[in-house]
């Protein structure tokens, strides 16, 4: 231990740094002291802890300084690539994912903001979509990271088309009114994806309105999403209901869905059984095409699907209000 007459340092077994202020220098201390509480307070408004008097706020594991390892690597900043391995290191305030691992798309992105907005954790990601032919944020990713940053008070880096570095740092995610349009064609159910879980968490209900693309080829559909996924999220405790306002598709997008998402905490279930099938049914939808397109669809899904000619499945065609896509 070493210091002065009014303060003293010290250094732990694992390397950490401690400071202790004397009463002559009260005023530095309380200055220091009132920072980090504050901190503190809103890890505890983030992971939702209850205390009988919020001065008595902590770092919880996962939260600001929260962490078991020492801290002292913080002084230089998030490290190279290179020399903290493929995905990041533990311990830091700072995560760095390398966005060319696995799949080497937009994926990354996306969980990667999600996990930042329900944990706290901030994070760099370089190599941006490092697997694709065109790397780089796209309009679909960019809209991604600003309604990231947008619902969570976050701030964001490096965010511009075909970026392949940005750096994020969360704040409190807060429910409410957002829209947010893609611009492009872009999936809007991408966009939910990176948002949806985050305000889960938040104290409030939030109304969504996505615009852009609905029915993308290298992403879920609308109706995936409204009926295959949302229901078995809303057996979990949220209620989430997706409404489909108007189709969008490549090239021009267009599309509007808006969702309500009431908040809850997550409860476990079990899927152990598939069940019995209960219909088949194909609809196609069609902008600015020949309705004889979407009938020879259905007619390639009967086939294609083998349905059983002894029970005729409900097929349908419907012109969309959607832009034109010729």
């Amino acid at each position: 231990m070493t210091g002065g007459p009014r303060s003293a340092f010290c250094l732990d077994e694992e390397a950490r740094v401690w400071v202790m202020l004397h009463s002559g220098s009260r005023g530095v201390g309380n200055a220091i002291g009132s920072f980090f509480i504050e901190l503190a307070k809103q890890d505890m408004r983030k992971w939702h802890i209850n205390l009988p008097d919020e001065n008595l706020a902590y770092f919880p594991e996962g939260g600001h300084f929260g962490r078991k390892k020492p801290l002292h690597r913080l002084s230089g900043g998030p490290p190279p690539l290179e020399n903290e391995g493929r995905i990041g290191f533990e311990g830091g305030i700072m995560i760095t994912i390398d966005g060319s691992e696995g799949e080497g798309g937009g994926q990354v992105v996306r969980n990667a903001l999600a996990l930042s907005l329900v944990t706290g954790r901030p994070f760099r990601i370089a190599n941006i979509r490092g697997g694709r032919d065109k790397p780089g944020l796209m309009r679909q990713h960019l809209t991604a990271v600003e309604a990231a940053c947008a619902i969570g008070n976050a701030e964001c880096d490096g965010v511009a088309i075909g970026s392949s570095d940005i750096t994020f740092r969360p704040g409190a995610v807060r429910g409410g009114d957002y829209r947010f349009a893609v611009g492009t064609a872009g999936s809007t159910g991408l966009v939910l994806q990176t948002i949806l879980m985050p305000l889960l968490t938040a104290a409030e209900p939030s109304r969504l309105v996505l615009e852009g693309g609905t029915h993308n080829m290298m992403a879920p559909p609308f109706e995936f999403i409204a009926r295959a996924f949302l229901p078995v999220l809303n057996r979990m405790g949220p209620r989430v209901e997706a409404r489909l306002i108007r189709p969008g598709f490549f090239p021009r997008g267009g599309g509007r869905i808006e969702v309500d998402i009431a908040p809850a905490p997550l409860t476990p279930i079990e899927c152990l059984e598939r069940g019995e099938r209960l219909d088949v049914a194909a609809t196609a939808v069609v902008a600015g095409l020949p309705f004889e397109i979407a009938q020879r669809e259905l007619a390639a899904a009967r086939k294609l699907l083998d349905w059983p000619k002894t029970r005729s499945p409900r097929a349908s065609c419907r012109r969309s209000s959607a832009p034109a896509t010729c």
